[in-house]
C-alpha cells in the first residue's frame, strides 16, 4: 500500500566509501554488485536490493512497484552498461507518455547522469515496459554516485508514471534515496 511517511530507496550516501571503483580489472558487473553488497553491509537498507544472481540480475521491489536491475556479463576492458526496468499493464492513460520520457531525459542530461529513459510496448505480452539505460562504462571506472542517482532517478520517475497511469492506485512518496534506516 502507498505511504505518505519518508519512504526512502534502498541504502547509502557511501561517504565512508570512495565515489568510484577504481579496479582496472573488475567488470561492470562486480563493481555493481559490489556497490550492492556495501549498501547492505552499511545496516538495514529501506528497500533492499539483492545483490546481482548468477545471470546479473536482481529483482527488488518499491511501494509495490516491481523492478529488475540487469548488468550483462562482459569483460573488464570491454565497454558495459547497466539496465533497470519495471513493466505496466495496458493502459489508455499511457498515450501520452512520450512528451514526459522526454522531458525526464532531458533532465537526466541536465543533471549530468549518462543515462536513457525509453517506455515501449512490452516484449513479453500486453503492457508497457519503462526502462533505463546507462551509459556504457568500464567496470574499473564505475561511479557510485552516478549508479546511485540513475536508480533513485528511475525509481522517482517509475511511481510518477504509475501515478499517471493508475489513478485508483496513487503511490505517496518524498524523495527516493539510496538511504539506511535511521541514518
Amino acid at each position: 500500500p502507498a505511504s505518505s511517511n519518508n519512504n526512502h530507496f534502498s541504502n547509502s550516501n557511501t561517504s565512508s566509501h570512495s565515489n568510484n571503483i577504481n579496479h582496472s580489472n573488475i567488470s561492470l558487473r562486480e563493481a555493481v554488485d559490489t556497490f550492492l553488497k556495501e549498501l547492505s553491509s552499511m545496516g538495514t537498507p529501506t528497500i533492499p536490493i539483492p545483490r546481482l544472481d548468477e545471470m546479473g540480475t536482481s529483482d527488488f521491489h518499491y511501494l509495490g512497484i516491481e523492478f529488475q536491475l540487469e548488468v550483462p556479463d562482459h569483460g573488464p576492458q570491454d565497454p558495459q552498461s547497466f539496465h533497470v526496468r519495471t513493466t505496466y499493464d495496458h493502459s489508455k492513460r499511457a498515450a501520452g507518455i512520450s512528451v514526459r520520457i522526454l522531458e525526464w531525459n532531458k533532465a537526466l542530461q541536465d543533471i549530468g547522469v549518462g543515462a536513457k529513459l525509453t517506455f515501449r510496448n512490452s516484449s513479453k505480452g500486453p503492457g508497457f515496459t519503462f526502462s533505463l539505460s546507462s551509459r556504457e562504462m568500464e567496470g574499473g571506472k564505475f561511479s557510485r554516485r552516478e549508479f546511485r542517482h540513475c536508480l533513485e532517478y528511475f525509481v522517482e520517475m517509475s511511481i510518477k508514471l504509475h501515478n499517471i497511469i493508475f489513478l485508483n492506485d496513487v503511490k505517496r512518496f518524498e524523495k527516493v534515496r539510496l538511504t539506511v534506516v535511521g541514518s
